[in-house]
């Protein structure tokens, strides 16, 4: 319970996340509460979309569970929203409306870029608009070293889309391995 409470602390602090001890649920590093999401909320055959170059890890897990993974393409400030309604628009032809966009906002792994505000509204705009759930994956976030961060997608999340996974072992200890998620309620339940 301490260390749920200190979670909920940071991210009211640092992330502008208003979430109770009672909303977090503690896991090994990022990759597990990850793959606790996906594995909760993608059926084989769903459409995801991620970046276009975006990390293995998660990767291999929507592989490992047959996702229909696609990309949309990035500049320096994150996904192109025409590319990212382009590629939304398209699966919906198909008759298969994705299922989540997958994101790291913040030192984005591997392309390295830190998306910008107008684009986190941008990306929370369309899937609002489609009513597709974000999985925001801010593991990286606590290795900025200069300049302001961004504010959290979650943080500006009215309409309950937006999953939030975060890390300590990027910055205390690698082998501690420990993470933690945040969801909308009928996610976490």
């Amino acid at each position: 319970p301490p260390l749920r409470e200190y979670v909920s602390e940071k991210l009211r602090r640092d992330r502008g996340i208003g979430v109770s001890a009672d909303d977090i649920v503690l896991a090994d590093g990022s990759s597990q509460p990850l793959h606790m999401l996906i594995e909760a909320l993608i059926d084989p055959g769903d459409v995801v979309l991620t970046e276009h170059f975006v990390y293995s890890g998660t990767l291999d897990i929507l592989r490992r569970l047959r996702a229909n993974v696609r990309g949309v393409e990035c500049d320096q400030d994150g996904m192109l929203p025409d590319a990212l309604e382009d590629v939304i628009e398209s699966a919906i032809a198909e008759g298969k409306k994705p299922k989540m966009v997958y994101t790291i906002p913040s030192f984005q792994n591997p392309q390295g870029w830190t998306m910008s505000l107008e684009r986190r509204e941008a990306l929370l705009r369309l899937a609002s608009r489609h009513g597709i759930p974000i999985l925001e994956d801010d593991c990286y976030v606590d290795l900025r070293f200069e300049g302001d961060p961004v504010t959290s997608i979650h943080a500006l999340d009215d309409d309950g889309l937006v999953m939030y996974v975060g890390s300590f072992s990027k910055i205390i200890a690698p082998g501690m391995r420990m993470g933690y998620l945040t969801a909308p309620p009928q996610v976490m339940d």
